[in-house]
């Protein structure tokens, strides 16, 4: 396997394995079924729709009104 793809694996980016919603995430598949779309893809996807896990908070900063 490619080491670049290992480490994309491994990490928390937004891709099909690391969405709630796809089959092969807890079994260590590189393909399975997207639940939302009814589609087959592979773990390093990316999808549009695809939901975070965690909330981020942030704090807003308004532009100064000079």
């Amino acid at each position: 396997m490619n080491p670049h793809l290992e480490t994309r694996r491994e990490n928390s980016a937004p891709k099909c394995a690391t969405c709630r919603e796809w089959d092969g995430r807890d079994t260590g598949k590189s393909a399975a079924t997207c639940e939302r779309h009814k589609v087959v893809t592979l773990d390093l996807a990316v999808c549009s729709a695809w939901e975070q896990h965690e909330v981020l908070h942030g704090q807003i900063i308004k532009p100064d009104d000079e």
